[in-house]
């Protein structure tokens, strides 16, 4: 095979070579390794071995174009181990036998950059090797790309304690590398089971190595600047194997400057014995298999048994502790797992609790969905269902029966003066769930992203020009540019599939940008110049205009990942790439981008977070690549459905399976611990992780890990295998329980937990509890956590864990829950709402989450809508532990209950201003007084500052109108036709009933609050002793992917009122009259529909009651 260094077309026949390599050696399985693809040769293996610990910047001298740096649990982070192999081999291959001695120099914990890849890592990437035989060197080279080279490999010493190998490169006259090894006294050759530091060291080398394919065409590889083409393959150490040993030994290792590639620095490196350290040096006599090379997407290294099991601590109790827990106990040969939780509940910021005092109703913090891209939680439930009950197949038919997809998803716009609802367009199919994604990558997925972006457009061109005459005219011209880019993106899909390293829009010719902007800035002056267009129509073409400047702006500046977006804001990225966004307009197809994920402005320093809730809030501080591939992914990557909604509480879905695969698989899940402080031995590359520091807030009779946590009874409509949370902990399974009950300890409430005088310290000690460590808490609670790692001083300090301490910063999320005994369809005229987003701060996002109170326990009639609220503060950091007193939780809380009694009391302001049934469309342009309104029936709407000074409508639709009186049915309780409105002539007075109470209201509600009520019950009330019943909460969160423990942030309180309105003085004479005046027009109405439909349908039918 001739090798042409540098040639042109190099790596086109390296890309072809690969796939020719991969077909050749296809065997079942088609993978790298001998269980795959068979060896190539079997042989036996003499080395001596040392791992040098670099700082991570020198190491990444050692890898090529587009490969990096892995994250590996062996040293600290800004370091990273390189292994050095001075070996003796002997390998009988069908060619025949081959001795030769060799240096190898090996990088683990290396993977691929490329978004795209399937598999990406880790493998071991072999910077160079020296040999002194060709046969094997030719071999290396021709069939894996290894870079092997020619040397002199001089052994000294051989079969003495104290053995020299000196490897110099062919041509050359000084040594690359010189390795001296000295046995131990007393320390001979031993098992490999019995060498406990091997369990770790042998870590490095049970990976798939990786291999530029190009270097079977081009000795100068290593230096091209173009990634890839990469081939894998197993060398696979069977130090397991009878006869096997591994001999502890001291190395001195000097480099040589001739050693390339430079990334080692020259100089001497001393490595302890493996009996002193866990990377230390020793000798390894084993057999040894080389696996015929193959596909990078197919790389499987198989694993030997385990000699004896590492112990895992994982802290932290939400779902992504959780999950790690889940796939190391899986692993039950391997790992010896142990979960450590402050409190009684799984979940973090997903936890949710049933209140035996409210017919068991659901509580919880927030609005909880899987969004139909979230590929890896659906699998990482999934597989929790499968390993938490009886059978897979039960497993399986309860996880089949645990999510549905939510068909009305939209957003609130506000357009000329008014807020409407917009459904998403071609959101509403359904089909099975999301499933395992082992086959999807990423980059891959941008591009045909991008592709179903175009047609996205022109969806919305067709939608558009459909739906107004006026913007057909020219839209076939504009629909052709879009063909065309289409066209390009498929084709360069087409290719990517074939050559996997090339990742962007790079490939497009450079003049559709321009075209595209065209099409983008003349659709938006035709708009602008339209004055007759409905906001539905307003909101397709500012989504065309969005998705058309995505565009843009990856066709100018096309990036191999959004991750370079990064450093721009989302919507000043889009700004700069041409969006049509005017001053004073705020696009809610960009918004909901912001509110879904918490993005607001920081923290204004001038206002004093003890003393007050900051609730003016603005959409602000997203990264343009997170947010960007937030927008594909959630418009264009899901599957199935846009989101899939919980049958169940967030917690009993998807945290009760996880506890219940955790106990099944052996792993121990301890209860009211908190982690308090870490403890750290040793600088620089040594230093370590010896001793976890824990408060355990309470005793378990039973111990520890066998606390009892899910509720016990089986509640009606729910499955007897899937409990859900309590409320409060079970007193009866701690000790002093009677006393932690009766002191009201609050396990969440780190404000106030020096109250727990019962609290006692524990402390886990490294090598004895625990070999690794997850700490897998929140983000906010890691201040908390007393550690050397943030003081300057100490010698085991971390300016980069420092950096990300002091760097920290939160969102604060807001949230409340409204039960109302009218439904969905008596409150809520027009298209049905299931999520949405968008509208007016604090409380922009809603969920009818009505289907729950079917699992809950309501004596007839129970109510027959359940609503969620959910929104955010600003951004920054709130205070901490003792920081601001200890009753801060409860006065913060405090403010959001009188902020969301305002929302309340307000509303019936602006029915008083609604005339007739058009104008119960559309609310005046501006309310009077500094107050802003919010218009629609039921408390599950309200109103609150804004900083837009708009005047609200959250849950009506643009058609909104009394012609809608019959609801539809509930899925409980009275299913008769009532009206969209029952306005009682009556005012009602207010009776106070207590419920669980965190707040400290000694004496019921406030004036205040009395008044709010007793507003909101003129609204709310359809007769007499109608129930309304509130839930109001804080907590923090960073993100939605990330769990928050509340302990660790703010007191989750759990608050309650019950609402009992009974008539009592009677309405204003205005207030008649006006109400009149709608019945009268609603009766009109009712009468001209029933005449239609008798001429249409040859028959009368009897119209549902209107209310009087």
């Amino acid at each position: 095979m001739s090798r042409n260094p540098g040639g042109t077309d190099a790596h086109a026949r390296a890309a072809a070579l690969t796939g020719e390599l991969a077909t050749l050696f296809n065997h079942p399985g088609n993978g790298a390794g001998p269980q795959a693809a068979g060896y190539e040769a079997k042989g036996n293996l003499d080395a001596r071995v040392a791992v040098l610990v670099l700082p991570a910047a020198t190491v990444r001298q050692l890898l090529p174009a587009g490969l990096e740096l892995a994250p590996q649990p062996v040293v600290p982070a800004e370091y990273h181990p390189v292994y050095l192999f001075f070996s003796h081999e002997i390998f009988r291959a069908w060619f025949g036998t081959m001795d030769y001695e060799e240096l190898l120099i090996g990088v683990p914990w290396v993977q691929i950059k490329d978004p795209k890849a399937t598999y990406p890592g880790p493998f071991i990437y072999m910077p160079r090797l020296y040999l002194n035989e060709a046969v094997p060197m030719e071999l290396g080279v021709h069939m894996y790309g290894w870079e092997k080279q020619m040397g002199t490999l001089n052994v000294v010493g051989d079969g003495s304690p104290k053995v020299q190998f000196t490897v110099t490169p062919k041509g050359g006259s000084t040594p690359a590398a010189t390795g001296e090894f000295t046995e131990i006294p007393g320390v001979g050759p031993q098992a490999a089971a019995d060498v406990k530091n091997f369990l770790i060291v042998r870590q490095l080398f049970e990976q798939p190595t990786i291999s530029q394919a190009l270097h079977i065409v081009d000795p100068n590889s290593f230096n091209s600047p173009i990634p890839g083409p990469f081939l894998a393959a197993n060398n696979i150490l069977e130090a397991d194997q009878p006869g096997a040993t591994i001999q502890p030994l001291a190395a001195t290792i000097t480099i040589g400057a001739s050693l390339t590639p430079q990334g080692i620095p020259p100089g001497t490196y001393r490595v302890p014995s493996l009996a002193d350290a866990e990377l230390g040096a020793f000798r390894i006599r084993c057999p040894q298999g080389i696996s015929l090379p193959g596909s990078c997407a197919n790389a499987d290294y198989p694993r030997p048994p385990a000699a004896r099991k590492l112990k895992v601590a994982v802290f932290g109790g939400g779902p992504s502790a959780c999950v790690t827990a889940l796939y190391l106990a899986r692993q039950t040969d391997r790992y010896e797992v142990s979960l450590y939780t402050t409190g009684y509940r799984l979940g973090g910021k997903c936890q949710s609790w049933r209140n035996p005092a409210k017919a068991w109703r659901v509580e919880e913090h927030g609005l909880h969905a899987f969004l139909g891209f979230y590929h890896n939680a659906f699998t990482a439930v999934q597989d929790a269902y499968h390993e938490g009950f009886a059978t897979p197949e039960i497993g399986e038919a309860l996880y089949q029966h645990a999510f549905y997809p939510e068909k009305y998803n939209g957003l609130m716009v506000h357009h000329g003066g008014a807020w409407s609802y917009c459904p998403l367009p071609s959101l509403s199919s359904a089909a099975p769930m999301p499933s395992s994604t082992a086959s999807s990558t990423g980059g891959h997925a941008l591009l045909m992203a991008c592709e179903a972006l175009a047609r996205r457009v022109l969806d919305h061109f067709k939608a558009m020009a459909d739906a107004h005459a006026g913007l057909a005219d020219g839209m076939d011209a504009h629909s052709s540019v879009l063909h065309r880019l289409r066209s390009a993106v498929v084709g360069l899909v087409t290719h990517v599939a074939e050559d996997v390293y090339k990742t962007n829009l790079g490939g497009i010719d450079g003049l559709l940008a321009g075209e595209v902007e065209k099409v983008r800035d003349g659709l938006a002056a035709r708009v602008r110049a339209d004055t007759s267009l409905s906001t539905y129509l307003w909101f397709l073409w500012t989504g065309a205009d969005t998705m058309l400047t995505i565009f843009v702006g990856l066709l100018k500046n096309p990036v191999t990942n959004l991750s370079e977006l990064d450093a721009w804001d989302f919507r000043a990225w889009l700004k700069a790439n041409g969006l049509n966004e005017a001053p004073g307009e705020s696009w809610e197809v960009i918004n909901q981008v912001y509110e879904t994920l918490f993005s607001h402005q920081n923290a204004d320093p001038n206002k004093d977070a003890c003393k007050l809730l900051d609730t003016d809030v603005r959409p602000a501080n997203l990264a343009a690549g997170v947010a960007t591939r937030w927008f594909l992914l959630e418009s264009l990557g899901y599957r199935g459905a846009p989101a899939y909604r919980f049958e169940y509480s967030c917690a009993q879905t998807m945290m009760t399976p996880y506890y219940l695969a955790l106990k099944r698989l052996g792993a121990a899940v301890n209860f009211f611990h908190t982690v308090t402080g870490l403890e750290l031995d040793g600088s620089g590359e040594h230093r370590r992780l010896v001793r976890v520091h824990l408060q355990r807030q309470a005793e378990v009779k039973g111990g520890a890990g066998n606390y009892q946590p899910l509720v016990i009874p089986d509640l009606a409509n729910n499955p007897p295998e899937l409990h859900d949370w309590p409320l409060d902990p079970d007193w009866s399974q701690l000790v002093d329980g009677d006393w932690y009950r009766d002191h009201k300890i609050d396990f969440y409430d780190s404000w106030r937990a020096g109250e727990n005088i019962k609290a006692q310290p524990v402390q886990l000690e490294q090598g004895q509890d625990f070999d690794l460590c997850v700490l897998g808490v929140p983000l906010g609670a890691l201040p908390l956590i007393d550690s050397p790692l943030t003081r300057p001083s100490r010698p085991d300090a971390d300016p980069a864990w420092k950096r990300m301490i002091d760097g920290i910063a939160l969102t604060q999320t807001l949230s409340f829950q409204l039960w109302l005994k009218p439904n969905a369809g008596a409150l809520i005229a027009g298209a049905q709402r299931g999520l949405l987003t968008c509208f007016a701060q604090p409380e922009p996002s809603y969920g009818d989450f009505t289907p729950l109170i079917a699992h809950e326990e309501w004596q007839a009639p129970g109510p027959h809508l359940l609503s969620y609220f959910t929104g955010a503060s600003v951004a920054g950091k709130p205070p901490l532990p003792p920081d601001c007193g200890p009753d801060y939780p409860q006065r913060i809380q405090a403010q959001w209950v009188a902020k969301v009694t305002q929302w309340l009391g307000e509303i019936p302001e602006v029915l008083r201003r609604q005339r007739d049934a058009a104008q119960l469309r559309r609310l005046p342009r501006r309310p009077r007084g500094r107050r802003r309104a919010a218009a629609g029936p039921g408390a599950a709407r309200m109103a609150a500052p804004d900083r837009r000074r708009r005047a609200l409508e959250p849950l009506r639709a643009e058609s909104a109108g009394l012609d809608r009186a019959a609801p539809r049915p509930g899925r409980i309780g009275g299913q008769g036709p009532a009206p969209v409105w029952r306005l009682d002539p009556h005012r009602s007075q207010l009776r106070l009933r207590r419920g669980r109470d965190h707040l400290g209201h000694a004496g019921g509600a406030s004036d205040q609050q009395r008044a709010a009520h007793r507003v909101a019950a003129g609204l709310l009330s359809r007769s007499k002793g109608d129930t309304v019943m509130t839930d109001e909460r804080t907590t923090d969160s960073h993100d939605s992917a990330t769990e928050a423990v509340a302990s660790h942030s703010t007191t989750q309180s759990n608050w309650s009122e019950t609402l009992t309105f009974t008539p009592a003085t009677a309405a204003s004479p205005r207030c008649l009259a006006e109400l009149r005046e709608v019945v009268r027009l609603a009766h009109a109405r009712r009468k001209q529909c029933a005449r239609a439909a008798a001429v249409t349908r040859g028959t009368r039918r009897s119209s549902p009651p209107i209310a009087r």
